[in-house]
C-alpha cells in the first residue's frame, strides 16, 4: 500500500509540473556569449523527493522490514545522485565568441564528473543524442 502511495504523489508531481511548463516558452539567448543551465525547480523537488525516499527507506529499515526500507533508500539516493548535481552549476552549457564547453556524457551520474570545451570551427556535424540532446 505504501508503494501505490508514493507511486501516486509521484505521477501527480509529474502531472502537475507537465501542466505549469507546456505552455513556458524556450529560453532565447542574445549576443556572444551565455550560460544555459538545467531548471533548478524541477531538479530541486525531484532532489527533495530522492531525500524523502531515503528518509522512508532508512525508517522501515529501522522499524523491522531490512529489505523494503534497503530498497527505498537505495532508490532515494539514486534520485538524490542522478538530479542532486543540477543544483549546482556542473550541468551548465557555457558558449562564448571561442566556443561551447559543457557535460560530455550522456549517463547522468558521470556527468559531473566530465566537461569538456569544443571551439567553433571543430564543429563538423549536427544531430541528436540517444536522449534528445541537439548538438553540433
Amino acid at each position: 500500500m505504501h508503494a501505490l502511495i508514493v507511486a501516486g504523489v509521484v505521477a501527480l508531481v509529474t502531472i502537475g509540473w507537465s501542466l505549469l511548463n507546456r505552455k513556458r516558452d524556450p529560453h532565447r539567448a542574445t549576443g556572444d556569449d551565455g550560460t544555459i543551465s538545467p531548471g533548478k525547480i524541477s531538479a530541486a523537488l525531484v532532489t527533495a523527493l530522492g531525500v524523502g525516499v531515503l528518509l522512508s527507506g532508512v525508517h522501515a529499515a529501522g522499524t523491522g522490514d531490512l529489505k523494503v526500507g534497503l530498497g527505498w533508500a537505495a532508490a532515494g539516493g539514486l534520485l538524490i545522485i542522478f538530479m542532486g548535481p543540477s543544483l549546482t552549476h556542473r550541468h551548465d552549457v557555457i558558449w562564448t565568441d571561442e566556443g561551447v564547453q559543457g557535460p560530455s556524457r550522456l549517463f547522468g551520474p558521470s556527468l559531473w564528473l566530465s566537461r569538456t570545451s569544443i571551439q567553433w570551427q571543430d564543429i563538423g556535424a549536427v544531430g541528436a543524442t540517444i536522449t534528445n540532446y541537439w548538438f553540433e
